[in-house]
């Protein structure tokens, strides 16, 4: 769930996110599906033998998805090693879990079918060729609304939390961004919540996050959830490691646009993009980003 993950990039580190989107995601899709069969009208015997079954489902597709992820990265390990042999017997393997993936997805609605009319199965058919369509669809029916456009004195923002002393005023803007972004980037391997959060501008808005408020209210998620119990140790299990190789700072118009920070751990990576501005302070904050190959 996007959403999620790039609040919790912001706010509890990159390890959590892989944690916390793989938990997240299977609720939203539980809810996508208990949202169906309510609109499908199916009466409380048949909700429990359709939920038992997708249960079910979900225990076998997360194995297979297992699979054919390990298949895939076998098939990417020969391509590097040039392994004409093995190449051909890991595409076949990659291919064969592919398949079995499709063929699951056909069975579980040919199943859940026979509670359904041909509308509604049809429907589902729809959903489950597609769920990552479906669940978005989902998601942005619930995510907030845009933030105030009226005058700043009409919305009344609150003051900005404290942060980090700004770097040095002799430094450059873009070495002020870095000193920025490797202070919060310390803050978030070190589990310091309420220090991420001062680097968060009360001016912050995306899309699929919301704004400063919603921030907070994942934060305390991730706290009531246990992901924040022991950051640096959820850290050392998911082998996490945030690169500033290829990171670039681009100024324009009084806002800094930090890009790529790259996110890389065992269950996968991810390449992050911050966008900051200098406030009266003389901090620079976050305003904004994104967060791409989740």
């Amino acid at each position: 769930m996007k959403k999620l993950v790039l609040c919790m990039t912001f706010v509890l580190g990159f390890a959590v996110v892989v944690q916390a989107q793989c938990e997240t995601d299977k609720l939203l899709e539980k809810v996508l599906l208990v949202q169906f069969a309510e609109e499908a009208d199916i009466d409380a015997y048949d909700m429990a033998e359709f939920l038992s079954g997708y249960a079910q489902y979900r225990d076998a597709m997360d194995m297979m998805e297992k699979n054919l992820a390990d298949a895939r990265s076998g098939l990417e390990a020969a391509i590097a090693a040039g392994d004409s042999t093995a190449i051909s017997s890991k595409m076949r393997a990659m291919m064969a879990a592919d398949k079995a993936i499709f063929d699951a997805k056909q069975a579980a609605v040919s199943e859940a079918s026979m509670l359904l009319d041909s509308a509604a199965a049809a429907k589902l058919a729809l959903i489950v060729a597609d769920l990552p369509k479906a669940k978005k669809a989902l998601q942005d029916s619930l995510l907030p609304k845009a933030p105030c456009t009226m005058p700043a004195a009409a919305c009344a923002a609150p003051a900005a939390d404290a942060a980090a002393v700004p770097v040095a005023a002799t430094a450059t803007p873009e070495e002020e961004v870095m000193a920025a972004v490797n202070d919060i980037i310390a803050a978030i391997k070190a589990g310091e919540v309420e220090k991420v959060l001062g680097f968060i501008s009360e001016d912050f808005y995306q899309p699929q996050v919301g704004d400063k408020e919603a921030v907070k209210e994942y934060a305390k998620m991730g706290k009531d959830m246990g992901y924040l119990d022991d950051v640096p140790a959820t850290i050392k299990q998911y082998e996490a490691e945030l690169s500033l190789e290829d990171t670039e700072v681009e100024l324009k118009d009084g806002e800094a646009t930090v890009y790529p920070i790259d996110a890389i751990t065992n269950q996968g990576s991810a390449t992050v993009e911050l966008v900051l501005k200098k406030e009266a302070d003389g901090t620079w904050r976050v305003i904004g980003g994104d967060a791409y190959g989740i």
